[in-house]
């Protein structure tokens, strides 16, 4: 048994940044992580997929059978891909980095959650960021040029940047490039793929004599946190090598293993809905019945459009020795740039705020290949007509859905994964919002700017749906119903929240409701998903809360504001 100032459970976006704040200071930092080392692919932007969500660094889990959704997926399930390697997420994703409206934290702020409003929040992202740009007084405003995480814009692929530029003038739409409060208009996306590795905060504390790491093969996914007879954390058990090892936490334990694992670690330490942990024989700690409830996530799909030569990359582009040979020498070309949007359309489609976007339409670098998410007979009528062509991909994504999943246990052993339920179109509204998203991607490539880089398209109907006629209301809704999938922004499991909501997990200093001695940090805490990517709000969750535990144990703070 050893002793730890504070033991934090998962290496992931949050639990690297919160380490390395820490080991800031003279305190202990024991960060226990299932996974090891980032693979050496993950360096390179445009191995997004298929390298690193089918490789060794990725653990993929499917939610349970959808009513109302993946209707062409196989088993009507949605498979997601999480990072199980220091960095997490941020190690395996498209690099997409994408603060989010301000109104997102102004209205985490107007649910209860004081501190978390935009302007106390901009610091923090300011803090984090080295932003890779002539600094202006608009951009120093906004942006933060002296951080841990470089962030540049996606600089290639000269003809599609003009014709997307040309159509947002000849449409009216708002370009956006500064990055302020309102994201609403199209803007270029940023991505972290600029530096040696897609993140340098995960590993800026491992040379630091009070930072410790324990990672890989050898570390089994069996955590759990213990507590005393007053309800303290007092520490974790966790498996290294098959042998069990006990830490003492001599001041608080930090959870952060991200929004589908934290809360399946609360639950089988004892912190959950005490129905659901009665009867998988766990003993309650607290009872916190929204443990696991609120699954918030952004429910998107793609739809290909063939483009002319040279507009976008192409599959001849992938297969070149050159592309590689230039990489590897001058870190440039093709492979230097995320896989990911190369561009955002942010749009309010639904009402109220208009300057608050519920819709997501941006362009994507991706080329058209079958996917695992779709049954053949899908794959067939909708990617196969564009494989092997020059396509451009854009994407329809909900970025305020109304609908709520949840998290749960399959049963009370840690190496089961959890149960996911995302209830995508539980409400009505979010599958009419997202056809009106489809509307607007038509308006937009209707445009005279974006006509002149595509080529005639094929036909790529989905057949089950034609019975509601073609171009119809009726037909989109079919569509969305049976392509949607998930992307890996799951969120707001373990949600902050005053006292006064029953549903609430963690205070807004993210401490867990009911027991003392332990902290959240990661997305769970999230009251809601943010109108964007979710990487940038988790570093700045991870960033703020460092200063918190600090501010808590008499470490001096930098004053941000």
């Amino acid at each position: 048994m050893a002793n730890c100032f504070v033991p934090a459970l998962g290496g992931g976006t949050a639990g690297s940044a919160v380490a390395a704040r820490l080991s800031e200071t003279e305190a202990t930092v024991l960060l226990l992580e299932a996974g090891g080392s980032a693979p050496p692919e993950s360096v390179v932007p445009f191995a997004w997929s298929p390298l690193l969500a089918l490789g060794q660094a990725s653990v993929s889990v499917a939610s349970e059978p959808e009513d109302n959704a993946a209707l062409s997926s196989p088993g009507r399930k949605n498979i997601a891909y999480f990072g199980r390697v220091i960095g997490g997420g941020s190690t395996v994703n498209g690099m997409l980095f994408v603060r989010g409206s301000g109104y997102d934290f102004d209205s985490w702020k107007d649910l209860g959650n004081e501190g978390w409003d935009y302007r106390s929040v901009l610091p923090y992202f300011k803090k984090l960021e080295n932003y890779q740009a002539e600094r202006t007084p608009s951009k120093e405003k906004y942006r933060g040029f002296a951080g841990p995480v470089s962030v540049s814009q996606v600089q290639r692929w000269g003809k599609l940047r003009s014709a997307i530029k040309a159509a947002a003038a000849e449409l009216g739409v708002a370009f956006n490039t500064v990055g302020g409060k309102s994201n609403i208009g199209i803007s270029w996306a940023d991505c972290v793929c600029g530096q040696s590795l897609a993140n340098h905060h995960r590993v800026s504390g491992q040379s630091l004599a009070n930072h410790h790491r324990v990672s890989g093969q050898s570390l089994d996914n069996h955590h759990q946190i213990t507590f005393d007879q007053q309800k303290r954390a007092r520490g974790v058990e966790y498996k290294f090598k098959g042998q069990t090892h006990r830490v003492v936490a001599t001041k608080e334990v930090v959870l952060s293993a991200g929004a589908l694992f934290t809360p399946q670690l609360l639950m089988l330490s004892g912190v959950g809905p005490p129905q659901m942990l009665t009867e998988k024989g766990i003993e309650v700690v607290s009872a916190l019945p929204g443990v696991g409830q609120n699954l918030d996530n952004h429910p998107g799909f793609g739809m290909q459009w063939r483009v002319k030569p040279g507009v976008t990359i192409s599959i001849k582009d992938i297969f070149n020795p050159k592309t590689y040979i230039e990489y590897n020498l001058k870190r440039s070309g093709v492979l230097s740039e995320s896989m990911g949007s190369m561009a955002h359309n942010f749009v309010n489609l639904g009402g109220g705020n208009p300057d608050w976007p519920d819709l997501d339409l941006p362009w994507t670098l991706a080329p058209s290949l079958p996917t695992l998410e779709l049954e053949k007979k899908a794959n067939t009528q909708l990617t196969v007509p564009h494989v092997l062509r020059d396509t451009l991909a854009t994407r329809v994504v909900l970025m305020r859905p109304r609908s709520r999943g949840l998290v749960s246990l399959r049963s009370a052993d840690v190496a089961d994964l959890p149960l996911i339920r995302n209830n995508f179109f539980q409400d009505p509204y979010d599958l009419k919002l997202m056809v009106k998203g489809i509307r607007e991607t038509f308006r937009v490539m209707n445009t005279t700017a974006m006509r002149e880089i595509l080529l005639p398209q094929p036909d790529t109907s989905l057949k089950a749906c034609l019975r509601y006629g073609r171009d119809t209301d009726g037909y989109w809704e079919c569509f969305v119903r049976h392509v949607v999938g998930q992307d890996a922004h799951h969120c707001c499991t373990a949600k902050m929240s005053p006292p006064t909501d029953p549903m609430g997990v963690v205070s807004p200093r993210l401490l867990v409701r009911g027991v003392s001695g332990l902290r959240v940090v990661d997305a769970s805490v999230m009251p809601h998903v943010v109108s964007a990517n979710t990487m940038a709000s988790t570093y700045m969750v991870a960033e703020k809360a460092s200063d918190m535990i600090k501010q808590d144990w008499g470490y001096p703070v930098q004053q941000l504001y």
